[in-house]
């Protein structure tokens, strides 16, 4: 059976969040009447609670706004909070408003790496530093109300029924830049904070064709399945020992097949980060899993 999305619930689109000693809770504050989404510094477990935490002389919390959660990504110890702290509209699409991420900041769960050995502490601490790299990434584009991972084309070819469904299920996850940090919002149920996010760019301007003006709107998405490929072949060429002896040819190949699709990303320099700042590419994949390690670069 199809999961239909309440049409009373839709996406959050600004939120106060309050920085506790202990965990941090995100309000929504754009007139819905919604729970409030509760995690945990401790472990980046999070539940939905009723209320804000009682605040006191010694409880005295951080409060900003906010206009989204990417998601949580969890390292080798800890789990990080990535929230949207800055928005640009820069158009609309089917009618709704299309945003770019001016500024994005990770708020750390890491009081579990006091049980961490201080090589693992070092490695943690150089991983962080690598997320703040992220938070900087370019032209990161979003909607609360409408699926920009298909085209209008394609939105049609599905049908209205695909429509109810909520925003995150509608998205292509080839395009979904943030798909793997929505896995825990995801597995709690919380609809209402999964923010799909892209990476590419949104333009809007006015042709001329005959006697008729057309408002014209051109929106490119990046596949994360091609940096994969791009990711591959950086790694291979950096510690060939990871893979079996025959698979030069095959990456070679995929490479070759989907060079011509290929634009300049930020995944080469990504790469040289990771490798100049670790020396040994097998640690990494080892550590870190190959999705993370995929992601990052």
């Amino acid at each position: 059976m199809m999961e239909k999305a309440d049409p009373a619930q839709k996406l959050y689109n600004r939120m106060r969040l309050w920085e506790f000693p202990d965990q941090y809770v995100v309000e929504p504050t754009d007139g819905s009447s919604g729970s409030f989404l509760a995690i945990f510094r401790v472990d980046g477990s999070m539940n939905i609670i009723d209320e804000i935490p009682h605040c006191s002389s010694l409880r005295v919390p951080k409060i900003r706004t906010i206009f989204g959660v990417v998601g949580m990504l969890k390292l080798l110890a800890g789990s990080y909070l990535l929230v949207i702290t800055e928005r640009e509209c820069v158009g609309s699409y089917l009618g709704h408003p299309i945003f770019k991420i001016s500024s994005m900041e990770a708020f750390t769960c890491d009081q579990s790496l006091k049980k961490n050995s201080e090589e693992q502490k070092k490695m943690e601490t150089e991983f962080y530093r690598l997320l703040n790299v992220a938070e900087r990434t370019p032209s990161l584009y979003f909607s609360y109300d409408v699926n920009i991972t298909l085209s209008v084309q394609r939105v049609h070819d599905l049908g209205n029924e695909s429509k109810l469904l909520p925003l995150w299920r509608q998205a292509d996850p080839r395009f979904l830049w943030n798909n793997y940090m929505m896995e825990a919002l995801i597995d709690n149920k919380l609809d209402p904070y999964l923010l799909p996010v892209v990476q590419g760019s949104f333009q809007n301007f006015q042709a001329a064709v005959g006697k008729d003006i057309l408002d014209v709107m051109l929106i490119a998405r990046r596949c994360t399945r091609r940096t994969i490929i791009e990711n591959l072949c950086l790694l291979y060429l950096a510690s060939p020992s990871l893979f079996p002896h025959d698979c030069k040819e095959i990456l070679y190949q995929l490479y070759k097949d989907e060079k011509p699709k290929l634009r300049t990303s930020p995944s080469a320099q990504w790469a040289s980060v990771v490798f100049a700042t670790f020396s040994v590419a097998e640690s990494l994949a080892i550590d870190l899993g190959m999705n993370w390690f995929f992601w990052l670069i």
